[in-house]
């Protein structure tokens, strides 16, 4: 199955546009995709389509 992951900020900017495949061994891969992303205060949102489901939340880091 295929993961993908976008982080946008709040103007729109894409920062992040990533697809994985995931197994029974990586299912947590999609998780590394933000590992050691230095994110500003702000407001930012995380999309992610899996099965054929889209999917996107804010993310208010302080």
């Amino acid at each position: 199955m295929e993961l993908t992951l976008a982080l946008i900020n709040a103007n729109g900017q894409v920062l992040i546009n990533s697809t994985v495949q995931l197994s029974e061994n990586n299912q947590d891969s999609y998780f590394d995709l933000l590992n050691g992303t230095q994110l500003s205060k702000g407001i930012y949102f995380v999309r992610i389509q899996y099965n054929g489901e889209l999917i996107t939340k804010k993310l208010i880091v302080n």
